[in-house]
């Protein structure tokens, strides 16, 4: 192996250490998020997110509806699934975060 090849080989585990670093602080981070949340049901119903965005069951119906977060029904009744509330909170919690995303 000579010189170049050398300094090739170096630089290339230079750049996957410094991805690895980086998807790491993105796995802890996300931890850190999920860990606020361990006691939330896979799917969630308009009390649970009242109950864990601390806000009022009206308005949990109001950011599940308009289309602050992805949701689906049952029946009549929204629900979302607990990956999506987390995204959603991590955004900041509010609609304009999401009308703003999509424009």
């Amino acid at each position: 192996m000579d010189t170049n090849d050398f300094k090739e080989s170096w630089q290339r585990m230079g750049e996957q250490i410094s991805s690895m670093q980086a998807e790491l602080t993105a796995l802890r981070h996300w931890k850190n998020t999920v860990d606020h949340y361990p006691d939330l049901p896979a799917v969630l119903r308009p009390k649970d997110v009242a109950e864990a965005a601390r806000i009022s069951l009206t308005k949990a119906y109001e950011v599940m509806c308009d289309g602050s977060m992805h949701v689906f029904y049952a029946g009549k009744s929204p629900r979302c699934p607990r990956a999506e509330f987390i995204r959603w909170m991590q955004a900041g919690g509010s609609r304009k975060q999401k009308k703003e995303e999509t424009a």
